[in-house]
């Protein structure tokens, strides 16, 4: 501890010393400080409404002249100077390329527009209101408030890190010979098309809140999930042949994003209609957030967990004349907008959740389902809280999972047919069903049904006539049904009195007999 405080005691002695050696002078309005025994630095203007300056090479005090080689911030206890209104700034030729000197602007100079360098023997060079090294290879600094289309010189090589942060530049036009891009070089720009360069490697591009174009060059291998940030308006992006590995989640903050497009040649990806897929056009690799439809390719015949979750641009998807045998767990999970679904007959396996929504909306899209003749199960949670206005399930449907329709409003529905085949339906199945008008005519079950799981059937609706064409009731806990189901509507069977005896099924309160021969299928 008493090391520790020895050590601060030291590091406060030292900064002492340096503002104590540390003298601010007035010129002009302009506040500058001499800290050692020849450099001098610009602070900035006592007078904040300056908005045009420029900085002296040199300035005088105590008979001596001091060379002004960069920048520094004012005492903190003083009545500050300030950069923060200048929109043009002239610097003497003096003025050092270092770091320090580059991030004093970046940081303080918001409203800068053009920056000019008195270029002789200077280590930097000023071009069209930007700054650059001396040999023009690098662009160091573009102000924040510098408007248009920046043309980057055919000399210059490298875009420094940061150094275009907030600029408002519009468009930018990179050299040919650009060699690489600094990480966050155009953070937060309002760049809307960037082409890089074939020979340009990249760092993190970061957020481009106005970006709607991003063509990578064919030096870049990797895309990692670290290249972009939140790119909202970004709408296309095109992969060139060299890049053989792409962290998908990387597209993941730009939800306008339609379409991927890859180049022809390249050994590793293929796009079709926007959606990057695997070279043989088997495996989806990443969905685009702003895509509407989607038609499968004839050579996909399975969508992945996840592929198309949280899609809320998408309005339909079509599998009818695709080989699509399997759709895994969540796959269009809360696509909010999705209105229509085809399965197509050849799909057979259905994730849990797969077309489930996260929660009831009423502003949600009405949907028409239509499913597989060869679906056999249907999964838990597979419509939770959809709204659906037309629906066909197949009659080869022998389980109907936990709250596969859980929370659901069938619309304008006012008849619910379970299929014939069907000989299970499990717990919260069509718990807390709804229809538009709050009441269904009928809903209606096959002779096969042997099991009824809990609160398969808790719902609130007003349910007008029951039917359960098996001719022994279905297994079932009192659970099974709400009370309103009890109360309100007609149970019709093919034996009153069995169903009379049996449990739960003696809680109806209306039971009446119904002729379910030649009834083969619904």
């Amino acid at each position: 501890m008493k090391r520790f405080l020895l050590l601060q005691a030291i590091m406060m002695m030292c900064a002492v010393l340096l503002y104590a050696r540390r003298v601010d002078i007035s010129v002009g309005g302009s506040m500058y400080c001499v800290e050692d025994d020849s450099n001098a630095y610009y602070m900035g203007e006592e007078n904040s409404e300056q908005t045009t300056v420029t900085v002296l090479e040199d300035v005088a005090y105590n008979g001596n002249y001091y060379t002004v080689v960069g920048f520094r911030d004012p005492y903190v206890w003083y009545s500050k100077p300030s950069i923060e209104n200048i929109v043009e700034l002239h610097l003497p030729c003096t003025i050092k390329n270092d770091d320090f000197n580059i991030k004093f602007l970046r940081e303080k100079g918001k409203k800068l527009a053009a920056v000019y360098v008195d270029e002789y023997k200077s280590e930097l060079v000023s071009l069209g209101g930007a700054m650059y090294s001396a040999d023009m290879k690098t662009l160091l600094f573009i102000p924040p408030m510098h408007t248009g289309t920046l043309t980057v010189p055919e000399t210059v090589t490298k875009l420094d890190a940061e150094c275009g942060v907030g600029a408002h530049i519009t468009d930018i036009s990179l050299p040919d010979g650009l060699l690489s891009i600094g990480d966050n070089a155009l953070y937060g720009s309002l760049i809307r098309h960037l082409f890089i360069p074939d020979k340009t490697s990249i760092g993190s591009l970061g957020s481009l809140p106005e970006l709607e174009l991003l063509s990578f060059g064919n030096s870049v291998k990797s895309i990692p999930y670290t290249t972009l940030g939140k790119c909202d308006k970004l709408r296309e992006v095109r992969i060139p042949s060299s890049v053989t590995s792409i962290a998908t989640s990387v597209f993941d903050m730009s939800p306008s994003l339609v379409a991927v497009t890859v180049d022809d040649s390249n050994p590793n990806y293929k796009s079709v209609d926007g959606v990057l897929y695997d070279k043989d056009v088997s495996d989806i690799q990443y969905v685009p957030k702003g895509i509407v439809e989607y038609t499968a390719p004839p050579s996909l015949n399975s969508i992945k967990s996840l592929a198309f979750k949280n899609r809320t641009k998408l309005r339909a998807v079509d599998f009818s004349e695709s080989a699509i045998y399997a759709i895994g767990d969540e796959a269009f999970y809360d696509c909010k907008n999705l209105a229509y679904i085809n399965t197509g007959n050849k799909l057979t396996e259905l994730g849990v959740r797969a077309f489930g929504i996260k929660a009831y909306d009423k502003s949600n899209a009405s949907r028409e389902v239509i499913l597989s003749e060869n679906l056999t199960v249907l999964p838990a949670y597979a419509f939770s809280n959809n709204i659906i206005r037309s629906l066909s399930m197949g009659n080869k449907i022998v389980s109907i999972n936990e709250g596969a329709f859980y929370g659901c409003n069938m619309s304008d529905l006012q008849d619910i047919y379970i299929p014939y085949s069907v000989e299970t339906i499990r717990d919260y199945a069509f718990c807390y069903l709804k229809a538009n008008n709050n009441q269904f005519s009928r809903i209606y079950l096959g002779d096969k049904v042997k099991k009824i799981g809990d609160h398969a059937f808790d719902i609130k609706c007003d349910v007008k006539e029951f039917y359960c064409a098996a001719a022994v009731p279905p297994e079932c806990n009192e659970a099974a049904f709400s009370s309103e189901m009890y109360a309100y509507p007609t149970l019709y069977v093919p034996e009153v009195n069995v169903y009379k005896s049996a449990s739960p099924w003696g809680y109806f309160i209306k039971t009446k007999y119904y002729d379910f021969s030649g009834v083969e299928e619904v």
